[in-house]
């Protein structure tokens, strides 16, 4: 992965994002990359806490939807592990 701590991620276009995190959108990354990059950077979690529940979802300037916990869960019981946030959000 190339080095880039001051990027605003959410704002390259897909296949920049790609190049930098050395990704690939249809295979993602291999076993072998996942663990390095968990050893390197530590595991992705997801902390459902404090008193805000509802964020919400951008495309640039817009809002396009609203994620909200509720729906987070709603969705990981539907879809599992690998729901996208189109699925959860409102």
């Amino acid at each position: 992965m190339k080095p880039s701590l001051e990027k605003h991620w959410h704002h390259l276009p897909q296949e920049e994002l790609l190049d930098l995190l050395d990704t690939d959108s249809d295979k993602g990354l291999d076993r072998f990359e996942v663990a390095v990059r968990q050893q390197n950077f530590g595991t992705n979690a997801l902390i459902l806490a404090g008193s805000q529940k509802d964020f919400p979802v951008m495309d640039n300037d817009n809002v396009v939807g609203v994620f909200t916990q509720s729906g987070l869960l709603k969705g990981l019981l539907e879809h599992g592990d690998h729901t996208r946030v189109e699925d959860c959000m409102q």
